[in-house]
């Protein structure tokens, strides 16, 4: 299993589990129960229109998109220093990515190889 995967497996149990907590329903009562309901003993409920939850969802929703922006912001930083780095070292684009085949090759991590993209 990859680390990918794998965080997406624990984000997706995790948002499983604060999901439940978020968007509260009213709860199942008997029939027998029923009329208990009328006292205010079970007003913990955000249904039918589950404003709280649905506000709530949006807030994470949006701080998501910022980060997937700031990750893709890092990312076209950390490529155009590479870049640079590549044209300091006066290597052709054909030499440049053969030398990152083979640093691949030796299982250099992409943080180390100057040469990955």
């Amino acid at each position: 299993m990859s680390v990918i995967s794998a965080t997406t497996f624990i984000a997706y149990c995790t948002g499983n589990i604060a999901g439940t907590q978020v968007m509260r329903g009213k709860p199942y009562l008997p029939p027998h129960r029923a009329k208990m309901a009328d006292d205010g003993t079970e007003t913990d409920s955000d249904a039918p229109r589950y404003v709280r939850g649905t506000t709530i969802i949006s807030i994470l929703l949006a701080i998501q998109v910022l980060v997937i922006i700031s990750w893709r912001t890092m990312l076209v930083w950390e490529n155009r220093k590479r870049a640079r780095e590549i044209e300091g070292m006066g290597l052709s684009a054909e030499e440049a990515e053969r030398k990152g085949q083979i640093l691949g090759a030796q299982d250099v991590t992409d943080r180390k190889n100057v040469f990955f993209k």
